[in-house]
């Protein structure tokens, strides 16, 4: 633990490839250290990035073995993928509005990478998720369209993979690189308090989200494989809430997305 005055230990970002062979960066020390020698608390940043990445990640796998053999399974894939893009659009709005303009504040040398870098690859992503809300509007509104053996399924489902995994690329890229543009800077440069302050107007912006049942329900999944996340989040959340309130909320809000893309 660092002392009073005491200068932070630099982190050095480490590069490693997603399953998907997409970059990322070994943030979990940041989780580990919870600031104490790194000098970053904004834990509930790196929260919202794991778990967009690890609903991007499963429902890209079930996709690519996804049979259906009913209406009622394409309705399922339906809602998940507007479960994930709706998560996404949310969450760029939020870094837009009330992250970024925070942070630009403190450091004014932030505008200029996260606008003509991370702001671009937001506006790429917004533009192909137009066209997936009108692919998913029309396979939602073509009943005809029941299983695997239907007229347009398998034009619908190839479209759909490929702008998914474009979308997915952006996501992964946009965080790489916000997380890359944004840490050393608040590490070296933004005070505790400062970035508790935009915590806790990020947390509370979150819970009025109409997405952050689902987002809190991927954060959960995360610590079932990062021990880091799980360790971080049993440290912020209280243990009832934990083991009371968030299973009634998630059992409507998020299991049946754990239980559409498990590849059995």
């Amino acid at each position: 633990m660092s002392k009073k005055g005491e200068s932070k230990t630099p982190i050095e970002l480490i590069t490693f490839k997603s399953e998907d062979g997409l970059d990322e960066n070994e943030i979990s020390i940041l989780l580990r250290d919870e600031g104490e020698s790194s000098g970053f608390y904004m834990n509930g940043f790196i929260w919202g990035h794991l778990a967009a990445k690890h609903v991007h990640s499963k429902l890209n796998k079930k996709l690519k073995v996804f049979q259906p053999k009913c209406r009622s399974e394409i309705n399922e894939m339906i809602k998940a993928i507007t479960s994930i893009t709706d998560f996404i659009e949310v969450h760029y709005h939020h870094e837009e509005e009330i992250a970024w303009k925070f942070l630009i504040e403190q450091q004014s040398c932030l505008s200029e990478p996260l606008i003509t870098q991370v702001k671009i690859q937001h506006s790429e992503w917004t533009e192909i998720n137009k066209e997936m809300k009108q692919l998913i509007k029309s396979l939602s509104d073509n009943q005809d369209i029941k299983d695997t053996q239907s007229n347009g399924w398998l034009e619908s489902i190839t479209k759909i993979k490929e702008i998914l995994q474009k979308q997915t690329t952006i996501v992964y890229k946009s965080f790489y690189d916000e997380e890359r543009i944004i840490i050393p800077v608040v590490i070296s440069s933004i005070p505790k308090s400062k970035q508790n302050k935009l915590s806790e107007k990020m947390n509370e912006t979150m819970k009025n989200a109409p997405t952050s049942k689902f987002v809190l329900g991927a954060i959960l999944d995360v610590c079932k494989t990062n021990k880091d996340l799980d360790e971080n989040v049993k440290k912020a959340i209280p243990w009832a809430v934990r083991k009371v309130i968030f299973p009634l909320a998630l059992e409507k809000n998020y299991n049946w997305f754990a239980e559409f893309v498990e590849v059995k």
